[in-house]
């Protein structure tokens, strides 16, 4: 009952943010369309001499802005899941920049610290300090790991992108990275932990063997993929498959125009 309960609230959520999407689509057009995109985004809001000085770009200090922003959202609503949810459509009725959308998550998960502070100082145990102090460090210094450096942010941007861009290989490709990212590669991990914690000395030699298979691989495809042109050859593919998909959309619009 349990997995069926989520699957229908995942199901929900999903055509809800499609909803919200086509909305905003229909409704954001014009001088509202305009005005929104710059509040939303900062870079547009701010005077221009803030992306023409290179000390004030450098600076970026739009992005400091979105990610503030992210933390008082959060903060008030105590909850970065709605904060994203929220965003996200935005991004993709294109009244938010995907490159200015990280700042927020940033901000976001810095901001849902505070529930786990509230949270810890309720209790007042001191293990459960320590773990709301961990929640909070861990994305205090995530934040200064990715953030300020132009290449960092570029490095989940770029992903962020390349992920959208494999939805014109298939509409399964999201659904295959959440199953891959937080399912398979986390259960083989504590698979392999759970191994090396067991007396059994069969059970440390197979996740050995199965820890080894698995960085061999791995690293084969690194190889293949900057060494091998495998980046070139996946790129052209998807690029294919976008143009394959934006001829039959094309076609369907003629299709529909025609039979009215």
């Amino acid at each position: 009952a349990g997995v069926i309960l989520l699957l229908i609230s995942l199901l929900i959520m999903i055509l809800s943010l499609a909803l919200i999407v086509k909305t905003l689509i229909f409704i954001m057009r014009g001088p509202a369309r305009k005005y929104l995109r710059k509040s939303l985004n900062f870079d547009e809001l701010l005077p221009e001499k803030f992306s023409s000085s290179p000390r004030l770009k450098a600076v970026n200090a739009p992005g400091w802005l979105s990610i503030l922003a992210g933390f008082i959202i959060t903060t008030l609503v105590q909850s970065s899941s709605i904060t994203t949810s929220v965003l996200t459509p935005f991004v993709a009725a294109d009244l938010l920049k995907l490159e200015n959308m990280f700042p927020y998550t940033l901000g976001a998960n810095l901001g849902t610290t505070g529930t786990t502070l509230i949270a810890a100082f309720t209790v007042k145990r001191a293990l459960a300090l320590q773990i709301a102090l961990v929640h909070v460090l861990f994305n205090f210094f995530g934040i200064l790991i990715w953030f300020p450096f132009k290449f960092m942010r570029d490095i989940p941007v770029g992903l962020a992108a390349f992920l959208g861009k494999t939805v014109h290989v298939s509409r399964l490709s999201p659904l295959a990275y959440l199953v891959t990212a937080f399912l398979l590669y986390p259960g083989f991990f504590f698979a392999i932990a759970a191994g090396y914690a067991s007396p059994s000395g069969g059970a440390k030699a197979a996740v050995t063997i199965c820890l080894l298979l698995f960085l061999t691989i791995h690293g084969y495809a690194v190889f293949v993929y900057f060494r091998k042109g495998g980046k070139e050859r996946l790129l052209d593919f998807i690029e294919t498959r976008n143009a394959k998909t934006k001829r039959k959309r094309k076609h369907r619009v003629v299709v529909s125009g025609s039979s009215i």
